[in-house]
């Protein structure tokens, strides 16, 4: 059964319409969302861009998707002039988004703020 939506912090009335509205996980239909695009028109450069909190994991499935999404854009973005520079995950230790009460990691590597705000100007 497709996993509900449980976190409460945003507008969900999206969410539910396509967990309502759309086939089923059981049918191998799979929904996820991606919670950022980076792109700077004045380099071509592209970055996706995924945040979990409270150490989150990717479900393998979810895995699986992104993994897909990454070796398509590395395999073809040089024929639209993109330089694309990857799909990463910035987490969290703690419940929020915040450099204060929690350690961030850049892909696993532990950065501070200035250090990520450095490697997302991209």
């Amino acid at each position: 059964m497709t996993k509900p939506e449980i976190t409460g912090l945003r507008d969900f009335k999206f969410s539910h319409w396509i967990r309502k509205n759309l086939p089923d996980s059981r049918t191998g239909f799979l929904v996820t969302d991606i919670d950022f695009v980076l792109f700077s028109s004045k380099t071509r450069s592209l970055m996706l861009l995924e945040v979990k909190t409270k150490n989150f994991e990717f479900s393998q499935w979810q895995k699986n998707i992104f993994n897909l999404i990454d070796a398509l854009l590395h395999r073809n973005a040089k024929h639209q002039g993109v330089n694309y520079l990857g799909f990463h995950v910035v987490t969290f230790t703690g419940e929020q988004c915040d450099f204060i009460t929690a350690e961030c990691y850049f892909d696993k590597e532990q950065v501070s703020e200035d250090r990520l705000r450095e490697l997302l100007s991209i």
